[in-house]
């Protein structure tokens, strides 16, 4: 008599998403910031919490700015 397909429990422990957790809840966020430059605090937010996206508007923008030029051809 069969019991059916024997079930392997899976441990939390071998999940890769647990090994990043705070990456996973990072990615979450979206952010914007004052100014041209990105600063020690905006580039610690990105680099060390790892936000998911950075909302660029016409204030981070300055107008003879390459990135900007790119921008604007597409």
């Amino acid at each position: 008599m069969s019991t059916g397909p024997s079930l392997t429990p899976v441990s939390v422990e071998s999940t890769s998403v647990w090994d990043d957790l705070d990456w996973v809840y990072g990615q979450l966020f979206m952010m914007g910031f004052d100014g041209t430059e990105i600063t020690p605090q905006v580039r610690q937010l990105i680099e060390v919490h790892h936000i998911g996206t950075i909302l660029l508007t016409a204030k981070n923008l300055r107008c003879n700015d390459p990135f900007t030029e790119d921008v604007k051809s597409r």
